[in-house]
């Protein structure tokens, strides 16, 4: 072991960033020998005294292989997990840096401390893990209002996902509940972000005109129904309303740019999971008024629950579902068909089956569209990589279950994978069939080369699209 702990403290220092730090280098180097000669060789000591060493002179990404070593030999020692939480963070691997705090949190909850806490809603942050970080922020701010690094930390979850009224919000917030330790960088933010709502109210959508390339202009035609003469609009499609019922990263934005580019079609995105609380309203009513039929008198606590016309109630609910999907297009004649597509459906756990069957009767004529994909390649997606995988894919092995379920028997349901998606196979072709409509691969060619769900960063694809 000692030999191996010398020749990994050789290796690291020879990776020198330049003449002008080498002397100070081959001082710590020579400090490091001594320490590990008078610590009788316990490499995990070696490690860290090495890994603070490298912090110290801003070599973060060697500091944190050395406090992982240590972590290695030792793994109860709560510092050496901060330190190396510290230095991946400064290396920029927040998503790493992010697992360790996590494991900070759960077996060492004593120095799981604001601190540690702010920096591990950070590194969240950074990893675009944004509930897992509004949850570390409001648990931060329960324990310790009077900081504000919770609030802070909220108001930033809530810019870099773009809810520009809810970042201004808690930016106000932030000011005047803090305004003793308000930082310059608030009022700046707090800006930014009054610019950003106003800007959202009031600029158009995607155009021609503001698109940069032909690709663009292209999927902006054809979602657009730009050049309608040229086609022939079918009189109605199979379902007078579809739903995609699916999971987080499994390709589902990409399905719906495919679904919108059928003439009829409208597929609107995520709403949140709102018409689950739409299904548990519906059905709390319903049980209260089986159970008190005859609560009829002013004296009985549910007075009245039984003269509810639950028919009258679910009419209701269909004008407002139909409101939310068509929005602005709710007298447009041109769409035969709309839905929406959802990716919170393995969190309605048990009540699944119950949760469609109220769709299924909320939305004309509806149609099931179940979205799965390899579940590898899931677990290794955005926010999943932060979960533990065990328990995601187990998770979503049930989610998967109950949508094979359901589907199995029903004319109305069609399960599709994004591999199919992808690589356009049969299945893509008997989806379109599924559907009534007519399968085009010149606008899935369009679709394809669009870039959907995150904002891109490869830089062929974000040039597609000028940044609003």
């Amino acid at each position: 072991m000692r030999r191996t702990v010398m020749k990994r403290l050789k290796d690291i220092f020879a990776r020198k960033p330049g003449r002008e730090k080498a002397t100070a280098f081959d001082r710590a180097a020579g400090k490091l020998r001594k320490t590990f000669s008078k610590l009788g060789g316990d490499p995990a000591v070696l490690y860290k005294v090495l890994g603070e060493e490298l912090s110290e002179a801003g070599r973060h990404e060697e500091a944190a292989e050395a406090f992982m070593a240590a972590i290695s030999a030792h793994p109860d020692d709560a510092a050496t997990h901060i330190a190396a939480a510290n230095a991946l963070l400064l290396s920029d691997n927040p998503q790493e840096a992010a697992k360790l705090w996590g494991t900070v949190r759960r077996r060492f909850s004593s120095c799981y401390t604001e601190d540690e806490q702010r920096k591990h809603g950070q590194a969240l942050l950074r990893s675009e893990a944004f509930d897992q970080a509004s949850t570390v922020f409001e648990h931060l701010l329960e324990a310790r209002p009077d900081v504000p690094w919770g609030i802070a930390g909220l108001a930033r979850v809530a810019e870099k996902s773009r809810r520009w009224d809810e970042a201004v919000r808690l930016w106000e917030r932030c000011l005047v509940d803090h305004a003793d330790r308000a930082n310059p960088s608030w009022s700046k933010a707090l800006e930014r972000c009054k610019s950003m709502a106003r800007g959202e109210r009031t600029s158009p959508p995607l155009s021609e005109e503001t698109a940069r390339s032909e690709a663009a202009k292209a999927y902006f035609r054809l979602m657009s129904r730009a050049d309608d003469g040229e086609r022939t609009r079918p009189s109605a499609l199979n379902f007078q309303s579809v739903l995609v019922v699916t999971y987080g990263r499994s390709g589902s934005t990409l399905l719906q740019g495919v679904l919108n580019s059928i003439d009829g079609m409208l597929l609107r995105g995520e709403n949140g999971n709102a018409f689950f609380s739409l299904f548990e309203a519906y059905d709390t009513l319903s049980r209260a008024s089986e159970k008190y039929t005859n609560a009829r008198s002013p004296n009985s606590p549910w007075f009245g629950i039984g003269l509810v016309d639950l028919e009258r109630v679910l009419n209701e609910l269909r004008d407002v579902a139909r409101t939310i999907v068509l929005s602005d297009r709710a007298d447009d004649g041109t769409v035969t068909c709309f839905g929406f597509k959802e990716i919170r459906y393995d969190e309605v756990g048990d009540r699944f089956e119950d949760y469609l069957r109220f769709l299924e009767t909320l939305f004309p004529q509806a149609g099931f569209v179940f979205l799965t994909r390899r579940l590898d390649d899931v677990l290794n997606s955005a926010w999943w990589k932060e979960r533990d995988p065990e328990e995601v894919r187990r998770r979503l092995e049930e989610t998967e279950g109950r949508f094979a379920g359901f589907a199995n028997g029903r004319s109305n349901c069609f399960q599709i994978t994004y591999e199919d998606i992808v690589s356009r196979s049969d299945r893509l072709r008997l989806l379109f069939e599924f559907l009534g409509a007519p399968y085009r691969p010149g606008d899935l060619d369009i679709v394809m080369a669009a870039p959907h769900s995150y904002e891109p960063t490869r830089p062929e694809i974000r040039k597609l699209f000028k940044e609003s």
